[in-house]
């Protein structure tokens, strides 16, 4: 039998797999994911008089000691001051100094206030307790709920955050896009998912050929954008807008081959 046909047409690969050999630029990330919304726990701490004697206030799993003879505040001895103003901002150095990466503390006159550094449930659950209730009033930990978690996905776009060499799904400060689909399967323990835990470090590339999955019908030459909750990718006519309020990817376009929504085209990023 004789071929007599010739498949001119690329394969469609998986989400994040290079199209071609194409130049290309890649850099190693730490990815995370993104959570939308929620809130995060809220307490306070009342120095409402000067504790005349030494007490405790716990804060978390910490322990601090108001002491009456120490001549000055160290590690979890905090001393008491010529006023309850006093004592409190001795007390709020202390706490963000041994717990700042669970909460934060801030103080205003008397009153400290307990902030968890994370959205979610878990923040209502951080102790606020005092062994001198008289002179030191304490309004628990609440507030706190859980937002909407979108993880980390191959194929889909990232975007800078404050932290270096930190990148997040969705956002704003465009970084790139996730791929190597391949060398994730570790994580995933070889279940068929795109989506890995926050934490690993993957390749974010911002120029070349991906295979990306379109929310929206594409054509050779349509334009891109992305969701900045999820990082998923819509394409778009030239002479459109970008839909649902997405954010455009700068010198980006579909090439090659056209598909409906829900299919894997081919994206050009640009320099």
């Amino acid at each position: 039998m004789v071929q007599t046909q010739v498949n001119t047409k690329l394969a469609i690969g998986v989400e994040g797999d290079y199209a071609d050999d194409s130049p290309r630029r890649e850099a190693g990330f730490i990815v995370q994911g993104f959570t939308s919304g929620g809130s995060q726990a809220q307490g306070s701490i009342q120095i409402a008089t000067n504790p005349s004697a030494n007490c405790a206030v716990t804060v978390g799993s910490v322990v601090f000691t108001l002491s009456t003879e120490a001549e000055s505040s160290s590690g979890t001895v905090v001393k008491i001051g010529e006023a309850d103003t006093n004592t409190a901002s001795e007390l709020n150095t202390a706490i963000n100094a041994q717990l700042g990466e669970t909460l934060t503390a801030s103080v205003v006159g008397n009153i400290i206030t307990v902030k968890a550094n994370q959205v979610g449930y878990e923040g209502n659950y951080i102790t606020l307790a005092t062994s001198d209730s008289a002179n030191i009033t304490i309004t628990a930990m609440s507030g706190g709920e859980a937002g909407q978690t979108f993880p980390a996905t191959v194929g889909r776009v990232f975007s800078y955050t404050g932290t270096e060499n930190v990148v997040q799904v969705g956002g704003e400060n465009f970084a790139g896009i996730l791929v190597n689909p391949k060398e994730y399967a570790l994580y995933n323990g070889l279940n068929p998912t795109l989506q890995l835990p926050d934490g690993v470090t993957g390749g974010i590339c911002s120029f070349g050929h991906i295979f990306v999955r379109s929310l929206t019908a594409f054509a050779p030459n349509y334009l891109a954008s992305y969701d900045k909750n999820t990082g998923a990718i819509y394409a778009y006519s030239p002479e459109t807008e970008a839909p649902n309020s997405s954010e455009q990817i700068a010198n980006a376009k579909f090439v090659l081959s056209s598909g409906e929504a829900g299919q894997i085209g081919i994206l050009e990023l640009g320099a």
